[in-house]
């Protein structure tokens, strides 16, 4: 049964994704952010530039607009100044490394598609994985090879693994 009520249309925040949705690779690269994710991308939807790294806590990738690095660095000196008063080391380099070292910037269409680069396809460690797995978690996208989400074990996976489930049996409907 399907839930009724409601126009089904959300309304975006620019820079603040939400949602959940299957997308796939094709062999050159290519992939398509679907359209409730892709209007919180911020800047033009005729070409936005997003920014995709990779996770820094899942073994996945993040896409965001290319807003992002900005906060990254406010980010990393706000990490410095409560490290400094707490009297903890920081190491300023390492953690631009750690933040910026793996991240790309690129173009999307206003389709929502873009080409992931092949240094990401590798960090992803996407293999033969065609299906991914896209869910909005606030400051950016999370992109999932659909069978390594599932397989995950542990809390932290279980509410993006019932989306997934949830956007497989959507698409099987569809067909």
């Amino acid at each position: 049964m399907r839930a009724k009520g409601g126009t089904g249309k959300k309304v975006a925040i620019s820079g603040v994704f939400s949602g959940a949705a299957l997308t796939a690779i094709d062999e050159k690269g290519r992939v398509a952010i679907a359209a409730n994710l892709r209007n919180s991308i911020p800047g033009d939807a005729k070409s936005r530039q997003i920014y995709i790294a990779t996770h820094p806590d899942s073994p996945c990738l993040v896409i965001s607009g290319d807003d992002r690095l900005g906060r990254i660095a406010a980010e990393i000196d706000q990490a410095e100044e409560v490290a400094l008063r707490r009297n903890l080391p920081f190491n300023r380099a390492a953690e631009r490394r750690r933040r910026y070292g793996a991240g790309e910037t690129t173009s999307c269409d206003a389709s929502g598609r873009f080409i992931l680069p092949p240094m990401l396809y590798e960090l992803g460690e996407f293999g033969d994985e065609a299906q991914l797995f896209l869910y909005g978690v606030g400051e950016f996208i999370e992109c999932w090879p659909l069978g390594r989400l599932l397989a995950m074990d542990g809390e932290d996976y279980v509410d993006a693994q019932r989306a997934a489930r949830a956007a497989i049996r959507l698409a099987e409907q569809r067909k």
